[in-house]
């Protein structure tokens, strides 16, 4: 078992901390294994040293409450395209079901943007863009049922890219 300099412990927990990286991309960028990154967080928050909290304050601080709401809103937008994805490939819901799911999935959507524009005024845009691709979604559910595959399909690409052009 590799004995880790506390430099490169110190570097981990101040890339933690700075950085956004998950601690997996962490421990990859550092050549430490997970466990171990993990490890030395859980020892440090015994310690009264939380990586977490330090984390946010440095978000709210440094870059600002947009900034992370920006941040927050993308990490939704991803998880939302990974049950897109996961309803596609589900085979035991019916179309109806996947219909129903999609709409409710929708529905978040429209919530996430309406938050969105109050806390992130620079990506308004975005949230037009983004409301505009929820709007049509409803619509193709209503007038198309039996082509909300393709059109998940078509839509996941596409709401990326319009993510990424307005982010």
């Amino acid at each position: 078992m590799p004995n880790h300099s506390s430099s490169v412990k110190e570097a981990v927990r101040k890339v933690y901390i700075s950085s956004g990286y998950s601690l997996e991309e962490i421990s990859l960028q550092f050549n430490v294994k997970k466990a171990t990154v993990e490890k030395w967080k859980g020892s440090s928050y015994q310690k009264k040293d939380d990586w977490d909290m330090l984390r946010d304050q440095y978000f709210l601080v440094g870059k600002g409450v947009e900034s992370l709401a920006r941040s927050m809103f993308a990490e939704y937008i991803l998880q939302h395209k990974k049950l897109l994805d996961e309803l596609k490939k589900d085979k035991e819901l019916s179309t109806v079901e996947k219909v129903e799911l999609i709409a409710k999935l929708s529905a978040s959507l429209t919530k996430a943007v309406d938050a969105s524009k109050q806390a992130l005024p620079k990506t308004d845009k975005l949230a037009v863009a983004l409301e505009v691709i929820q709007k049509f979604t409803v619509f193709a559910q209503k007038t198309h049922p039996s082509k909300v595959a393709q059109l998940v399909e078509l839509l996941e690409p596409f709401g990326q890219n319009i993510v990424n052009e307005y982010s």
